[in-house]
């Protein structure tokens, strides 16, 4: 009884660190893309030259993340904002800045959102 109690206890330990150090990793990325997008959407506002480029220097980043975030975050998810950038990056391209500012919104929304899913609370774990 005693040793099975010390390995429940261990496991539980081991699940909430695994837990937190994802839910740190996918906080840090979410803000640093966010801060992106702002970038982006600034560029966007005032019809800059090089708003194409930090569309593509946006999508290269969430590539690069993707994969890692795809361990333990529903794939659905991933792919919604992984629409939403490839959009951006293609209303950059046209110059349809209107249209990419509002994919750029629905991007941000889309992280917050999985910001919060990835956050334990009560309502995540019932």
């Amino acid at each position: 009884m005693y040793k099975e109690l010390i390995v429940s206890i261990v496991v539980i330990i081991c699940i909430i660190t695994i837990n937190n150090i994802t839910w740190d990793y996918t906080k840090k990325i979410t803000k640093e893309i966010k801060s992106n997008l702002d970038d982006v959407r600034i560029s966007f506002k005032s019809e800059e030259d090089n708003v194409n480029e930090k569309a593509i220097k946006l999508y290269e980043k969430w590539e690069e993340v993707d994969d890692t975030l795809a361990y333990y975050i529903e794939h659905n998810e991933l792919e919604k904002i992984k629409t939403e950038l490839t959009e951006i990056r293609t209303f950059s391209e046209t110059k349809e800045y209107n249209n990419g500012i509002e994919s750029i919104d629905k991007c941000k929304y889309l992280l917050e959102h999985l910001d919060d899913k990835t956050k334990v609370t009560l309502d995540n774990i019932f």
